[in-house]
């Protein structure tokens, strides 16, 4: 079951950049250019980023309709793991801010928090045979927990997300310099992921799950380089 996993991760992860938009180190550095016009920019970005979430969320799962017709799980998995996006607009948009700020510790402590408590309840999963949509639940628990942690971290360095405004000549600007970047982004997601999405479709799931382990524990090397 491990290999259904993946595959309805990787397709998931695919439509990441839909997110992301290239937008990170433009918007830090013109935070740190001109500080006085952050929550414009900030509100831009995550007016960028959510409505990208959603797109994502929505193209994701039309694949995984396309792809696996016959396979509900798989479906509701690819839709779950997808959801995760809606989060991420609002957490990427805060790291932004921390790091425009040099204190990325928080996005840190923030991940950290998280992974650790559904560290603890993925054990519970599995000491107690938990199904498998029950650890896809658990991955989306992680992103929400993270992102309800930085959100608070925000709010005790005296930042207001009501402050943040939506402009759009502003979000025109950000997607006009980011360009290069989400093409950037669609192609290491494509190099990273295709190989799993591949074999989920031409080969078995357990082969996928063979092949997603090890993939796996090559990528937490990733981190040195």
């Amino acid at each position: 079951q491990y290999g259904t996993y993946n595959y309805a991760l990787a397709i998931a992860a695919l439509f990441s950049p839909l997110v992301a938009l290239g937008l990170k180190d433009i918007v830090i550095r013109d935070i740190v250019r001109k500080p006085e016009d952050k929550d414009e920019l900030l509100g831009a970005t995550f007016g960028l980023k959510f409505v990208g979430s959603l797109l994502a969320l929505g193209l994701a799962i039309g694949i995984g309709a396309i792809t696996q017709p016959d396979d509900a799980l798989t479906r509701l998995l690819i839709a779950i793991m997808a959801g995760q996006f809606v989060f991420a607009a609002l957490n990427e948009t805060l790291d932004c801010w921390f790091q425009s700020q040099v204190q990325a510790k928080y996005t840190v402590w923030a991940k950290n928090i998280g992974a650790l408590i559904i560290a603890i309840v993925k054990i519970g999963l599995i000491l107690y045979k938990a199904p498998l949509i029950a650890f896809a639940w658990a991955a989306l628990c992680q992103v929400f927990i993270f992102t309800i942690v930085l959100a608070a971290f925000h709010r005790t360095s005296q930042q207001r997300l009501a402050a943040w405004k939506l402009s759009f000549l502003r979000a025109r600007s950000l997607l006009t310099n980011s360009w290069p970047l989400i093409l950037s982004d669609v192609a290491i997601m494509i190099y990273l992921r295709i190989g799993q999405v591949m074999l989920g479709n031409m080969a078995n799931k357990e082969a996928l799950g063979l092949y997603s382990a090890a993939t796996r524990l090559s990528e937490l090397w990733y981190f040195i380089p």
